[in-house]
């Protein structure tokens, strides 16, 4: 986590001293930031890094009195930037945890000052890139679901206007896209659009 940089906000003036002083001993770079300038400071962190990158190098630690609207929306904030989460809540029940967003890509404790934060932050950042790759493999199986649509209307198509079967025309998506260095089925997606547009 030393090349991180810890964002840490807290409801309570004193928690957030505390944890920037504990995190600061394990020579973490630490930021020290309140609510209302959290969007410009990860920003302003962000330049000079690829946007995949951001969320091996940005963590957030936020102590909050209590499960409250705003800390949702911290909650939906570190998912959306992709960055590491630990949350530190002196109220911390089941049933005022049970509606809080994205259960699986945080680490939520109740606030304690004797708290190992640099391991919990390495299982936060553990947690992020594990649904990073969920993410990428739910996206890479919907665009595989979008090709065999678009290749199926495209075989279709040309089965019907050059009369050959389904074999053939698949070979003759296969060759173009070979030909054209594109993916099969953004060559399927571009016929049909091509023969929409001819009405």
């Amino acid at each position: 986590m030393k090349d991180h940089t810890v964002f840490v906000l807290s409801d309570n003036l004193e928690h957030q001293k505390r944890i920037c002083e504990q995190l600061a001993t394990q020579q973490m770079k630490v930021v020290r930031c309140q609510l209302a300038h959290i969007d410009a400071m990860l920003n302003e962190a962000d330049s000079g890094i690829e946007p995949e990158l951001n969320f091996n190098r940005q963590a957030l630690v936020v102590s909050w009195a209590a499960p409250t609207t705003e800390l949702k929306c911290l909650i939906e904030y570190a998912a959306a930037k992709k960055c590491a989460l630990v949350i530190l809540v002196e109220t911390l029940q089941v049933d005022n945890i049970a509606h809080l967003p994205f259960a699986n890509q945080y680490v939520i404790l109740p606030y304690r000052s004797d708290h190992d934060l640099a391991m919990w932050l390495q299982h936060a950042a553990r947690l992020r890139e594990n649904m990073d790759k969920v993410e990428q493999e739910i996206a890479s199986l919907h665009q595989k679901l979008d090709d065999r649509k678009w290749i199926e209307k495209a075989k279709g198509s040309l089965m019907k206007m050059h009369c050959i079967d389904e074999e053939e025309a698949y070979k003759a998506l296969r060759t173009s896209a070979m030909k054209s260095s594109q993916p099969i089925g953004l060559v399927a997606k571009n016929l049909m659009l091509t023969f929409d547009a001819i009405g």
